[in-house]
């Protein structure tokens, strides 16, 4: 399992990517049961505004991203 952030330290953004990283990462260290292993694993307790105060995610299609990025370039 892996999440991706493009570059560290640049924006907002990327000081996130590293919190839900390494907090995904100690879940590693709870019983097999417990773990965050799976895409929705990841969702779920990350919609769980306890584990993460004051952010939102929101899993997207490449589709809809792809469209996105299409609307925003023109």
């Amino acid at each position: 399992m892996a999440f991706f952030t493009t570059a560290r330290g640049k924006d907002p953004c990327d000081g996130i990517g590293d919190t839900i990283k390494r907090m995904t990462r100690a879940s590693l260290q709870r019983p097999s049961d417990c773990q965050i292993t799976t895409l929705h694993e990841l969702l779920e307790w990350a919609s769980d505004p306890i584990n993460l105060p004051n952010i939102i995610v929101q899993f997207s299609l490449t589709e809809e991203y792809n469209l996105a990025k299409e609307y925003l370039a023109t």
